[in-house]
C-alpha cells in the first residue's frame, strides 16, 4: 500500500487474526491430545513453529531464480501434494472426532 494509515490498519488486522489463529490452534491441539502426551506434542508443535523460517529458504531461492509467482505456485503444489500423501498414508486422521 502507498498509504501509511492503510498499511498500519491492515498490519494490525493481520496481527489480530494471526493471534486468534494461534490461540485457536493451541486450544484445539490440546483438546485433541491425550493428557499424558500433551507436553511432547506441544514441544513438537513449538519446534515446527520455530523451524518454519528454515522452510522459507528454498522458496526464497526458487523465487530468485524462477520468479515469485512461480515459486509460490510451486509451494502451493507441494503443500497440496503433501496433504494428499499424508491423507493417504494416515486415513485415521479423517476420523478424528473430538466435538
Amino acid at each position: 500500500s502507498n498509504t501509511l494509515w492503510l498499511a498500519m490498519a491492515l498490519g494490525a488486522a493481520t496481527s489480530l487474526f494471526g493471534a486468534m489463529y494461534g490461540s485457536l490452534n493451541m486450544s484445539m491441539l490440546q483438546l485433541a491430545v491425550n493428557p499424558e502426551i500433551r507436553g511432547r506434542v506441544m514441544s513438537i508443535n513449538m519446534m515446527a513453529m520455530g523451524l518454519m523460517p528454515v522452510g522459507v529458504i528454498p522458496i526464497s531461492v526458487a523465487a530468485e531464480y524462477i520468479g515469485i509467482h512461480e515459486a509460490l505456485l510451486l509451494a502451493a503444489v507441494l503443500l497440496a501434494a503433501s496433504v494428499v500423501l499424508v491423507g493417504k498414508r494416515f486415513p485415521e486422521i479423517r476420523r478424528i472426532d473430538k466435538g
